[in-house]
């Protein structure tokens, strides 16, 4: 059931999913439907808010939850709750410590910061998600994931103009991505298709698409300079066009055939010369499809 939340002039609608439990219990004919009805939601959604466990971390199951999101061409936004559980378990245990260097594991921006490497570690394939941390239960930090939302959203519908985008790719070093291709990457021009997700056309000098690696260098450069946070990007590419080869000689069966046709028309009386040319046209056609057509 959709959950519709007005929060200062702004409207935000929730889709709340029943969980999606590991393969291993999904056993019942209902936690099947549920899973499927969690991932039907999914593809509702623009943005998918991830909740992790911050008591417990990321464990596979969040990354294959995560993985879900990433393929649908979702936004997401990575939310690790009961942050207040996290920091009393690390201000106790900062206590309880004897080393110094172990002392200072109480203070929270400190933790936040070591706590987000741990999830970045674990979930790199969504390295452009932002990170929430907040306490369902007692209200705090919930506010930053109003203003991450909105920001997300935002992202998800940018579009960037033609020009801004080709004055920003002649300002782009291309020799600093790697690629595995033989020939050296160009790109003669880039323009934005479509938003939700943002995707783009690039128009370049190779023969094959470019690696996975190129594209994560120009992705990253692409995210920095217009703020693409939160949100996939796509990337279609235009190839060069191989060099058609010369067009082979007439082979001897062809010419015998249009020198037979030319015969018969000479030795036919009383046709027209239209009707000659016509025969002329067929016998002599080197194009397949009007030779069978007639």
């Amino acid at each position: 059931m959709d959950t519709v939340v007005d929060r200062q002039g702004k409207t935000y609608r929730f889709l709340d999913t029943a969980g999606i439990r590991r393969k291993g219990k999904t056993k019942l004919i209902a936690e099947k439907l549920s899973v499927i009805m969690a991932r039907r939601h999914l593809e509702r959604a623009d943005i998918a808010v991830l909740i992790v466990d911050a008591s417990v971390g990321v464990t596979s199951h969040d990354a294959t939850i995560a993985s879900y999101a990433e393929q649908s061409g979702r936004s997401v936004i990575i939310v690790m709750n009961k942050w207040d559980l996290a920091l009393k378990a690390a201000a106790e245990k900062a206590a309880a410590s004897k080393k110094p260097e172990e002392k200072g594991g109480g203070n929270p921006n400190k933790l936040l910061a070591d706590y987000e490497l741990i999830v970045r570690a674990k979930l790199k394939f969504l390295s452009y998600a932002p990170i929430v941390f907040l306490s369902a239960l007692t209200g705090d930090r919930v506010e930053k994931l109003y203003s991450m939302l909105d920001r997300v959203a935002a992202a998800r519908q940018r579009r960037v103009s033609t020009g801004e985008l080709n004055r920003w790719l002649s300002n782009v070093d291309l020799e600093r991505g790697t690629s595995p291709a033989n020939r050296e990457v160009k790109i003669f021009y880039i323009t934005q298709a479509t938003v939700a997700p943002p995707t783009f056309v690039l128009f370049t000098n190779q023969l094959k698409p470019l690696h996975f690696s190129y594209q994560r260098f120009l992705e990253n450069r692409l995210r920095a300079a217009f703020d693409f946070i939160g949100t996939p990007l796509r990337f279609n590419q235009r190839l060069k066009k191989r060099a058609r080869a010369p067009r082979a000689p007439t082979s001897q069966r062809e010419a015998r055939i249009a020198s037979d046709a030319n015969a018969r028309v000479r030795a036919a009386s009383g046709s027209t010369k239209n009707a000659a040319a016509i025969a002329i046209r067929a016998g002599a056609n080197k194009e397949p499809s009007l030779i069978c057509i007639f």
